[in-house]
């Protein structure tokens, strides 16, 4: 073997062990976990176009925080073993979800579930206390009403501005009342 073999096997070679190094980087960067970042969690993911594919998997989260996690608490007053049951059964039926450092992007999904369904439980809860709200008004119609009466006798000689007041406070209520 020449020289000029020996140097054209060693480039060959060299060749191979950098092409080997740039397949393992690449597959380091591919399943690499994401860093926690701050921005749109869809965009984060990689899934700009993939909007089926999101939802599937928010569903996956609602479906597993409604079975799992207590949806009265925040997350942050959930148990530690709750989040950590909600986190592995969410990454057993999702295997194909992106890693994340710490699974950041699990928790921030389970956080925004838990709030959205807080939120939406509150509106239910406002709902059938449209009645007492409306006695509420009454009440306040009537405690304005007493307060026009006594500042008429006290200060019959004065400028009422404070009694308008009082009286288009009693009118605007009157008509929330009337539109319910």
């Amino acid at each position: 073997m020449s020289n000029r073999d020996h140097e054209i096997i060693t480039k060959v070679l060299a060749a191979l062990n950098a092409t080997n190094n740039t397949s393992r980087n690449l597959d380091k960067e591919i399943s690499s976990p994401i860093n926690k970042e701050k921005g749109n969690l869809q965009e984060i993911c990689g899934f700009t176009n993939q909007k089926n594919k999101w939802e599937g998997y928010l569903q996956s989260m609602r479906d597993i925080c409604e079975e799992i996690a207590d949806l009265s608490k925040s997350f942050r007053a959930q148990k530690v073993q709750i989040i950590s049951d909600v986190i592995k059964k969410f990454k057993k039926s999702n295997s194909d979800f992106p890693p994340s450092e710490g699974d950041w992007i699990i928790r921030k999904m389970m956080i925004s579930y838990i709030q959205r369904a807080q939120k939406y439980k509150k509106t239910l809860d406002v709902s059938p206390n449209i009645e007492n709200g409306l006695d509420n008004i009454e009440n306040v119609e009537n405690s304005l009403e007493l307060n026009n009466k006594r500042n008429e006798d006290n200060n019959e000689n004065e400028n009422n501005s404070g009694n308008n007041y009082n009286k288009s406070i009693i009118r605007k209520s009157k008509r929330i009342r009337n539109r319910k």
